[in-house]
Formats: C-alpha cells, sequence, structure tokens
C-alpha cells in the first residue's frame, strides 16, 4: 500500500477500514474541486456500502453573490445525483465579531456545528468532509509551527468522534449533542493535485473560492509560501510530514490507554467543577503521564478549550513536585483553573474569589479522638481537646468569637469522637434547630464553602456518628450545653503557622 492514494482507493480504504456501511451520510459540500470530487465518488460507492447521502451546503455569507452562486451550484449538482440537498445559512462574519475570532476559525467551528446538527436532524451517523493529504501536512506543519506533543502531530484522522471536536465559539444549544456521531475524511489518502487530476478527467464542474489566495489566512500562507520554500530544503517534505503523522497518530493509539489507566489510578474523586488526584501516586508516574494527567485535568472541566498551554502544565508540574510548597498553595492554568496542594493529594479546580474560608483543614483520613490531647489534622493543621469544669469555661461558650473553637456537653456526647470526611447524604440537626436534619451539603452550600474544599471538610463526630460539628462552620444541637451541663469539652482547630501548637 503507497503512502498516498488515487481518490477512489482513498474513499474504499477509509470506508472499509473504519466500518462505514448501512447508513446515512450527511456530505460537506461547499462546490470546490474536494468536496466535489468527495460527493462523486460516495455516490458511485454507496450502493456498494449501503450509504444514504445527503448533501449539505453552508452559506457563511461572506463572499456576497459570489457565495450565492456557490449555494446553487451545490443545489443543482445534487439534483444531477439525484441526491436530497440542504443549504444552510450563517453569517460568520457577524459571529466572528460577537466572539472576537477570526473568520476562518469562526468559519470552521460553525461548519462543524452546522454539520453535526443536520446529521442529528437526520439520523445520520458519519458526516464526511473533503480533507485531504495536503490538508494534513499543513495542519501538522501548523501545529508544529504552534508547539505540540503527540496528539497535536497526529494531524487529522480519516475517523474522529464528533464529541472530541471543541466547538467554543458555538453556543452550546448549538452544537451537536449526539454520543454517536462520527466525523469522516475519506479523502485523507489523497494528494490535492491527483483530486484536480480526477475532476478533469471525469468532465466535472467546481467553484473557485477566491480567498484560498488570500494568504493573509495562515493556512494560505503555509500552502503557497511555506511549503513550497520548504521544499526546496526538502522534496519531499509532504512526505515527511504525512508520515510523521501516520507515526505519532499509531504512538498516541499506543500510550493512550496508559494516560487513562494512570487518570484513574491517581484520580481519588471528582465533583462539579474539580477533580482531586493522589499527590504521590502522581509524582511516582513517568513525567509524560504526569503532564499528561494534568492537561487532561484542564480538558476534563474545560471541554470547550481546544488546547492547554505547555508553559501552564510545567508550572503546575513544577509546584506539585517541589517538597517545599505548604498545603494551600496554588498557580494558575488556563481558562480560569487553578491547581492546589493539598497534604496527601492536589486539586485542579475552578477559580473562586478569595475568601478565608479556604484556609481551613482538609481531612484526607479519620482521626480518632478518644479523649484531651492534640491531634494533627493534616500537613500544618491541629485539634486540641480538652474538657474542664464548667466553672473554669465561665460564660466563654456563650460569647465564643472564634468559629475555630467549639464547645460542647462532655457527658453528652459519646466517646470517643472522631474527625471524619462528607458523606453522601450526610445530615445534621443544627444547634437552635432541634428536630430539623437539612444535608451537610446544603449547609456548605449556603455557607459559601468552595466546591473542591466540601468534600474533605473536616466534620466532628461521636461515637453515635452524630454531627457535632462542621469545622469552622456550624456545630449541631448533640452536645449543646445546658443549665445542667457540669463539664465541658473544648475543641480548638489551629494551624500550626500560629506557633501556638506544637
Amino acid at each position: 500500500m503507497g503512502l498516498f492514494m488515487a481518490p477512489e482507493a482513498s474513499i474504499r480504504r477509509v470506508l472499509r477500514e473504519h466500518q462505514v456501511q448501512a447508513g446515512r451520510v450527511v456530505v460537506g459540500v461547499s462546490g470546490g474541486v474536494d468536496s466535489v470530487c468527495l460527493l462523486h465518488l460516495l455516490a458511485r460507492v454507496a450502493p456498494e456500502f449501503d450509504l444514504e447521502i445527503h448533501i449539505v451546503h453552508i452559506h457563511h455569507h461572506i463572499r456576497g453573490a459570489d457565495a450565492d452562486a456557490d449555494a446553487a451550484f451545490v443545489e443543482e449538482m445534487g439534483r444531477g445525483l439525484g441526491l436530497p440537498v440542504t443549504v444552510r445559512h450563517v453569517d460568520v462574519p457577524r459571529r466572528a465579531q460577537e466572539v472576537g475570532a477570526s473568520l476562518e476559525e469562526t468559519a470552521r467551528q460553525w461548519r462543524y456545528a452546522i454539520l453535526g446538527r443536520e446529521a442529528e436532524a437526520l439520523n445520520a451517523r458519519w458526516v464526511a468532509v473533503a480533507h485531504n493529504a495536503d490538508d494534513q501536512v499543513e495542519t501538522v506543519l501548523m501545529h508544529i509551527l504552534r508547539g505540540t506533543g503527540l496528539a497535536g502531530l497526529r494531524g487529522m484522522r480519516p475517523l474522529t468522534w464528533y464529541s472530541y471536536l471543541r466547538l467554543p465559539l458555538v453556543p452550546s444549544p448549538q452544537r451537536p449533542q449526539s454520543e454517536t456521531l462520527w466525523l469522516l475524511r475519506p479523502l485523507l489518502y489523497t494528494l490535492r493535485q491527483d483530486i484536480n487530476a480526477w475532476v478533469e478527467q471525469q468532465g466535472l464542474t467546481y467553484r473557485f473560492d477566491q480567498s484560498n489566495l488570500d494568504t493573509t489566512y495562515f493556512r494560505n500562507r503555509l500552502r503557497h509560501e511555506i511549503i513550497p520554500m520548504l521544499e526546496t530544503v526538502n522534496p519531499r517534505v509532504k512526505q515527511a510530514l504525512f508520515i510523521t503523522a501516520e507515526l505519532a497518530a499509531a504512538d498516541f493509539d499506543l500510550l493512550h490507554p496508559l494516560a487513562q489507566a494512570a487518570w484513574k489510578d491517581v484520580l481519588v474523586e471528582e465533583g462539579d467543577g474539580w477533580v482531586r488526584f493522589h499527590l504521590q501516586k502522581w509524582r511516582a508516574l513517568p513525567l509524560a503521564l504526569r503532564r499528561t494527567i494534568l492537561r487532561d485535568a484542564v480538558l476534563h472541566l474545560r471541554r470547550e478549550l481546544r488546547d492547554v498551554g505547555f508553559l501552564p502544565v510545567e508550572r503546575a508540574r513544577a509546584l506539585l513536585e517541589d517538597p517545599r510548597p505548604r498545603a494551600g498553595s496554588e498557580c494558575s492554568l488556563p481558562a480560569g483553573l487553578v491547581v492546589r496542594r493539598e497534604y496527601e493529594t492536589f486539586l485542579v479546580a475552578e477559580q473562586e474569589p478569595a475568601t478565608t474560608a479556604w484556609h481551613a483543614p482538609q481531612v484526607e483520613e479519620r482521626v480518632l479522638v478518644p479523649g484531651e490531647g492534640t491531634y494533627p489534622l493534616g500537613d500544618e493543621w491541629w485539634a486540641e481537646v480538652r474538657v474542664l469544669p464548667r466553672t473554669e469555661v465561665g460564660n466563654a461558650w456563650r460569647q465564643n468569637p472564634d468559629r475555630w473553637t467549639a464547645y460542647f456537653d462532655a457527658d453528652a456526647i459519646a466517646w470517643p469522637l472522631t474527625f471524619r470526611s462528607r458523606r453522601p447524604g450526610d445530615r445534621m440537626e443544627p444547634l437552635g434547630m432541634a428536630g430539623k436534619f437539612p444535608l451537610v451539603s446544603e449547609i456548605m452550600i449556603n455557607r459559601k464553602i468552595p466546591r473542591w474544599a466540601r468534600a474533605r471538610w473536616p466534620l466532628l463526630t461521636d461515637a453515635r456518628d452524630r454531627i457535632l460539628w462542621i469545622v469552622g462552620v456550624r456545630q449541631g444541637e448533640p452536645g449543646r450545653i445546658t443549665d445542667t451541663t457540669q463539664r465541658i469539652a473544648i475543641v480548638r482547630i489551629r494551624s500550626s503557622n500560629e506557633g501556638d501548637i506544637p
């Protein structure tokens, strides 16, 4: 099998290798030479593969009367082939201005979104577009010039899960939602010159977009200036870049399952807007996997983001690998996210407004409190427990200004006590609300405890697993001090940074 193939051979290879058969295909047709070739060849092989073709043309409202003529040309071609045609309109200049993006990128994302939505409406399994081997070469070179890893070196693939397409410039309701839709590139193994030759041989007409010559567009400059210049250094530069993509794709397919397994191994838990990982397990991974997990965490939380830069990942990695920073240290990640060190874990989460509630212990394991003493709650944090006669405490429990100190009737609670993290469905009976049991999670939300901190926020419970205290937030009815209280248990939470905890 050669590196590059004739158009029909490329189409047959892609359809066979990816089992594209017995279903409906939406074909994006601009009217240009590539899409004309794709459409006619798909129509030719459709009976063999039991495919039903539906043409979709997208009018971008960029080129005035020429764009109108393109739409009319595609409709006429569809009628000639006996195939249904849908023309959809999107005002790309207005959309680009609204979001402050380039015409080229705005058109690309809206094109994918509209094709996907049409496929959903038609119950089609595939969307076929006319990207060819030259497009692949340009894409790989573009990624190299911007800086990329294996994922970028792969360029485009002949079959891509539609959900992998990140379309942040398109409002969410107007993007395809299907989990079973695929993007197909049947001409990916064919050079543009061979497509042109086939179309001319068949005597087919097509439309030419003059904007393809405009070198102010990055891709056009690569096509008309940079690649020809590189060919003076290496006449086979297209082959070299195409081979790079094929090798990188195979390596990526080999390594990606390793990254997925590593993610599962180091993942502790995740919630709305955050993911938490085991720090030491992450540190034990090879460098490539450490970087991948940080990058994937950002993409996991920001599914509209197309890429994550190298430098933010390196800054996050340095913070997590350095033994000196304390728990609570953090650095910024793209798209309003931060990475934050904890005691045995680290967090990738949405940045939230600063609040004193953030600086608090996070309980990784149960901490048993059998009686008086000082108990570590994690790096830098301690719980000091004392039991005193009521006469020595006086009215301090009534006028307590410190939310990190709590007072209980030492004889009304069941010892030993335990500090633990929140469990799903935990409820407490708040002090002053006897007989009412709201969810602990609701109390935390109402008190504006950040989402990332709620799962490991310490709860003080007694031997009957009654919640005595959401530390620093709210005490419970169990253990409330009454007129008959004789002994008072004082629980103080302190940071070792204060210098008053041994």
